[in-house]
């Protein structure tokens, strides 16, 4: 109803505001967690809504908090192993944050460590190799070796180097 009434029935000038309102609304009750499944009895209802207003905000060229957002999405669906719909978020996500923060932020880190592990589960140990050494390298150089993300990225890729190892 909300959906219908901002793009339909306000002028042009307030549709921009509203939906930075709801975003913003939708953001601060969506769970950032996706990948655990506790908080799918909240994310599962709210998934087609959260595609709609994700498609409008990149409609409008609204960044925050929709990379946010597009990132919880595409982690749900990576995590319920519906990976082919994942990866277009998961791969927008990145592209806003590199062109809103530059390459080298932390959120770059993480979106690419979002999206080397969705290319890990779908066997492209190649593709995902070196987004994760680059999230590595990003962490460590803006949070230091001993942050959690970065300790978290040094896992994943230790594991993703295992898996390429075994592989040939």
């Amino acid at each position: 109803m909300i959906q219908l009434i901002t793009r339909e029935r306000l002028p042009p000038e307030q549709q921009r505001g509203t939906l930075l309102a709801m975003l913003h609304a939708v953001n601060e009750y969506t769970p950032t967690e996706a990948d655990d499944v506790q908080t799918w009895p909240v994310l599962e209802p709210m998934s087609p809504h959260l595609m709609a207003i994700i498609h409008f905000a990149d409609g409008s060229g609204i960044a925050e908090p929709n990379t946010r957002l597009l990132s919880v999405m595409g982690r749900l669906l990576h995590a319920k192993a519906q990976h082919q719909e994942a990866e277009p978020l998961l791969r927008r996500a990145l592209a806003i944050d590199e062109q809103s923060f530059g390459t080298d932020h932390p959120n770059v880190a993480r979106d690419l460590n979002n999206l080397a592990l969705l290319l890990k589960a779908t066997d492209r140990l190649g593709e995902a190799e070196p987004l994760m050494r680059r999230a590595l390298a990003i962490f460590v150089a803006s949070l230091g070796a001993d942050h959690p993300s970065s300790q978290t990225v040094a896992e994943n890729f230790r594991r993703l180097l295992e898996e390429m190892h075994s592989a040939s």
